[in-house]
């Protein structure tokens, strides 16, 4: 029996309802440990991976006796990104003491900043200083600092150097992916995969940010001011179709995008290109660290390498930053603990494991001046020049409500469902209008 997409959307409303009640009933059972003596224990939430709790670990030895940080693990594998947001906001909305510290993706920083502890007073200017100014930008709410970088992100893309090596002119390929390869040549190299069976290139088209990402990628920066910085927002312009029709012609004309990437988000076009042996693929910095274990199970080892995502001509920013902020929140009894944590995550040596140990960028300063690291770890070196390139996205607080609009309406004509311009049309309208838009 095929299910409604009103059956649908009801069952992912509980689904997420559900698992934010769950986060709740884990953390208040434990609320009976709250205080212990003199010892004060800190509820972190976040995407818990093997770095995170190797600071936690050593955070806690530091303050043994004094303060404990006890993870509530938000997985990315388990929760995609706009339902840990909801999950999120639910808890902070109901006034609950229970979570000190959680996790925002950057663009959250706006949206959640009503429920955050202003940190000004607790940060001083020679600490802000040691953080890269490009990524401390999105720690600001209305020009108040309300949240502290754990890590910052860049799109890139990721391809199968041995698939490329396959063919002849294999060596004029790999320069001109660095130098980056232009949209037009991108397309021309594609065709040249039309009868190998594979997919040439995935991209998280789903309804989600990640497909938001990668339209803006494809933008200019100036462009994206003009857009997200005026009301009314107007996305029907040539630039804006000829960026979502790209997108929609890699699946429907070219053929070098599956259908697939309609519903898939970036674990789930990781995990087909691995089963799968797809040429490209849109990302984040981390796919291979923090997904090794996946790539060593299909055998894929030492295969991928990274280049800068095409572009089209004269376009010099690409990727957009992404990336993970930390905010106390202003109803937990533990603040200036919890600040301790903030401050302790942007140690150097910590900075340091969050990237080597699951490749995490760092957002530290010293770490990007460190000769000796860089020549330690070469990679590091690449997703700098990467950085360089990358390009802010909007942090209006209504930023979240426009991109699910944009997202719903850009899904549909991927899906061929309406065209690229029907999709810009109806999404300016449906911004403009401030109704209350459900995601569908």
């Amino acid at each position: 029996m095929k299910i409604k997409k009103e059956q649908i959307f009801w069952l992912s409303s509980v689904l997420i309802a559900l698992a934010a009640l769950t986060v709740l009933v884990v953390i208040s059972f434990n609320s009976g440990l709250y205080t212990k003596g003199s010892l004060k224990k800190i509820y972190y939430a976040d995407n818990i991976s093997a770095a995170h709790q190797i600071i936690i670990d050593k955070f806690n030895e530091r303050h043994k006796g004094e303060i404990e940080v006890l993870p509530v693990n938000l997985p990315f594998r388990k929760f995609h990104t706009n339902v840990k947001k909801e999950i999120l906001a639910r808890v902070l909305r109901s006034g609950s003491e229970q979570v000190d510290i959680f996790a925002v993706d950057l663009i959250w920083v706006s949206r959640f900043a009503k429920w955050g502890l202003p940190l000004k007073e607790h940060i001083s200017d020679k600490e802000l200083g040691e953080i890269e100014p490009f990524v401390l930008e999105s720690c600001y709410s209305d020009s108040n600092l309300v949240a502290m970088p754990l890590y910052v992100d860049v799109g890139l893309l990721y391809y199968r150097r041995d698939i490329i090596e396959s063919l002849p002119d294999s060596d004029i390929i790999l320069k001109k992916l660095q130098e980056p390869i232009t949209w037009k040549e991108f397309i021309q190299l594609g065709q040249r995969f039309s009868n190998s069976g594979k997919a040439f290139f995935l991209f998280p088209g789903d309804n989600f940010e990640g497909f938001l990402c990668s339209f803006q990628e494809t933008l200019s920066a100036e462009v994206l001011k003009r857009i997200f910085y005026n009301d009314p927002i107007n996305l029907n312009i040539p630039e804006c179709r000829k960026s979502l029709s790209l997108f929609v012609d890699l699946i429907n004309k070219y053929k070098l995008s599956p259908s697939f990437v309609v519903e898939a988000d970036e674990y789930e076009n990781y995990m087909y290109a691995l089963h799968n042996d797809a040429v490209f693929i849109r990302g984040w910095p981390g796919f291979i660290k923090q997904y090794r274990e996946d790539i060593a199970r299909a055998d894929k080892t030492n295969l991928f390498e990274m280049a800068p995502l095409p572009h089209f001509e004269k376009q010099h920013e690409i990727g957009v930053y992404g990336g993970w902020n930390l905010m106390v929140s202003k109803y937990s009894k533990q603040q200036k603990e919890a600040v301790k944590f903030l401050k302790f995550v942007q140690e150097e040596e910590n900075q340091k494991i969050l990237y080597k140990q699951s490749g995490f960028l760092p957002t530290n300063r010293r770490i990007y001046n460190n000769a000796k690291f860089l020549d330690e770890n070469p990679a590091l070196k690449q997703y700098w020049h990467i950085l360089k390139r990358g390009k802010h996205r909007s942090y209006r607080s209504d930023y979240t409500r426009i991109s699910d609009i944009i997202t719903y309406y850009m899904n549909l004509a991927l899906k061929k469902k309406i065209s690229a311009a029907e999709a810009l049309e109806q999404a300016s309208e449906k911004i403009n209008s401030k109704k209350v838009f459900v995601k569908k």
